[in-house]
């Protein structure tokens, strides 16, 4: 079969196909409708929302609980929101302090918030 013929059977194909009905097809990525595309709760979204309502106290208990799970930049949104209710809060500065030196390798850092959580404890 020649070019000529083989583009001649393409074109009677794709002419002769029938036209989509809404169908989607799975295995093909660009086939989708954008109005099929639900916004729906995203796990990893963080929320902010709910955090303005909570305590420094009760963001320190979920940032300790993040840590343990491993789940360390969301430990330390959960400390940063904390410092920014009660800044004058030493265990705020030490975790992040313990966060930067013992997870990040952040030694200068990590020595300025215990540095901090020292001076607020003394006061």
């Amino acid at each position: 079969m020649s070019v000529k013929g083989l583009f001649s059977l393409i074109a009677a194909f794709l002419l002769l196909a029938p036209s989509k009905t809404g169908a989607v097809d799975p295995n093909d990525p660009f086939d989708f409708n954008p109005s099929d595309i639900v916004d729906s709760y995203d796990p990893f979204k963080p929320d902010i929302e709910a955090d303005r309502e909570k305590s420094a106290e009760q963001l320190i208990a979920e940032a300790s609980a993040l840590l343990s799970d491993e789940r360390l930049l969301d430990a330390r949104t959960k400390l940063l929101r904390a410092l920014e209710k009660e800044p004058k809060n030493p265990e705020v500065h030490l975790m992040l302090g313990g966060y930067y030196l013992a997870h990040v390798g952040h030694f200068r850092l990590a020595l300025k918030y215990i540095k901090r959580a020292e001076q607020l404890f003394t006061e």
